[in-house]
C-alpha cells in the first residue's frame, strides 16, 4: 500500500514482465508508481499461461494512481501473440494514470487498455513507433482518454496500425472522450455504450469501421465537429 519510485533504471530481459504493479483483494497493490527516465526493454513475454506479458503492467483489481514518463519501452514481446509494452488493466484505467513523453518502439504493441469506470487515463506527447501490431489498443471500457490536455499530441509512425483500436466493450463510464485527432480509432469488434451513459468525441477526430462492426449505442453519443475539424466515420475496405 506504500509508494514506488523507478528513475534512471534499466530493465532487461525478464522471462515474464519487466515490472509488475498490480496487486490483489487481500494485499493491496503500491498506491502510487511512478516511473521516469528508465529503459525498459527485450522482455519476451515467452510464458503461455498468461495472453498479456507486457515489459510494464500497472493495476489489476485494485486502485493505483501511475505517472509513466520519459521513459524508453522498446523490443519487447514475443514474436508470436500479443504483448504489448505498456498494460493497463482493471480497475486501474478508472483511477489516475498517466503516460506522458515516453517512447514506444518495435514493441508487438504499445499499450493495452482494458478495464471500465470513470475516465482517468491520459496519453500525453508519446511517440509509438515500429510495433507489429496496434500503436493502442483495448475494449471500450478501458479506452476512456487519449488526451495531450494543452501539451503535446500523440505521435504514431509506422506501426501496423498507426491508430488507436477498439476491439469490443461496453462502456460503464460517464464522459468518457475520445480527443486525439492525431490518429484513428478502428473499431475492430462492436462495443457498446452502456444506458445511461456517455461517449463524447471531440473535433477532427475518425472513426473507422472494420468490415461487419458497429458502434452500438443504448447511451448517449456527442459527436462535436466543426466545418474546420469534422469528426469523419469511414468504412476500413472502402474509405468511404
Amino acid at each position: 500500500g506504500g509508494d514506488l519510485t523507478v528513475r534512471w533504471c534499466e530493465l532487461r530481459r525478464s522471462y515474464r514482465s519487466g515490472l509488475l504493479a498490480r496487486g490483489t483483494s487481500t494485499v493491496p497493490p503500491i498506491t502510487r508508481l511512478t516511473v521516469e527516465s528508465s529503459t525498459l526493454t527485450e522482455h519476451r513475454g515467452l510464458q503461455t499461461d498468461f495472453a498479456d506479458q507486457p515489459a510494464l503492467q500497472i493495476g489489476d483489481s485494485q486502485r493505483v494512481i501511475a505517472t509513466v514518463r520519459d521513459c524508453v519501452i522498446r523490443d519487447n514481446g514475443a514474436t508470436t501473440g500479443a504483448r504489448p509494452g505498456v498494460l493497463l488493466v482493471g480497475n486501474l484505467v478508472s483511477q489516475d494514470v498517466v503516460l506522458e513523453r515516453n517512447l514506444f518502439l518495435r514493441n508487438r504493441e504499445g499499450v493495452k487498455m482494458y478495464g471500465a469506470g470513470e475516465p482517468g487515463a491520459t496519453l500525453r506527447g508519446n511517440l509509438f513507433q515500429t510495433s507489429a501490431g496496434e500503436a493502442v489498443k483495448g475494449q471500450l471500457g478501458g479506452i476512456v482518454r487519449l488526451v495531450f490536455d494543452g501539451g503535446a499530441p500523440n505521435g504514431y509512425a509506422s506501426n501496423g496500425f498507426d491508430g488507436i483500436a477498439i476491439e469490443g466493450g461496453t462502456l460503464n463510464a460517464t464522459g468518457t472522450l475520445w480527443n486525439d485527432a492525431g490518429a484513428p480509432y478502428r473499431i475492430i469488434a462492436t462495443p457498446e455504450v452502456g444506458a445511461g451513459k456517455g461517449l463524447i468525441i471531440r473535433p477532427g477526430v475518425t472513426i473507422q469501421m472494420s468490415s461487419g462492426k458497429e458502434l452500438d449505442v443504448s447511451g448517449n453519443l456527442y459527436a462535436q465537429g466543426t466545418t474546420d475539424a469534422p469528426i469523419v466515420f469511414t468504412d476500413t475496405e472502402t474509405g468511404i
